[in-house]
């Protein structure tokens, strides 16, 4: 099975783990590390979580309150956004997911 991110996937995990790495030396590392446990668990077993929004799904980093938002469509999964969880869902749910 194929797994890749969106650019705005990639630019969302970017941008958090600079705005953590600048409050406390290590954070930023341990959010990256948190994004690498959810994106194995999804590689795993991609269906492991249900639908959550239209064919996307979502996982929530451990200690993080940031969730990915991804789809699979039985070939590939695409993680379309990294998504901190106080953030409207009508803020996100506009944008093309990829």
């Amino acid at each position: 099975m194929r797994l890749r991110f969106t650019d705005l996937a990639n630019q969302e995990i970017v941008a958090a783990t600079s705005y953590y790495e600048e409050h406390r030396e290590a954070l930023g590392d341990r959010f990256e590390r948190a994004v690498d446990v959810a994106v194995e668990v999804i590689a795993q077993s991609p269906e492991r979580y249900r639908t959550y929004w239209k064919n996307h799904r979502r996982v929530f980093l451990r200690d993080f309150p940031y969730f990915l938002v991804y789809r699979f469509d039985g070939v590939e999964v695409v993680v379309a956004g990294c998504i901190h969880s106080s953030r409207s869902p009508t803020t996100w749910k506009k944008r093309d997911l990829g």
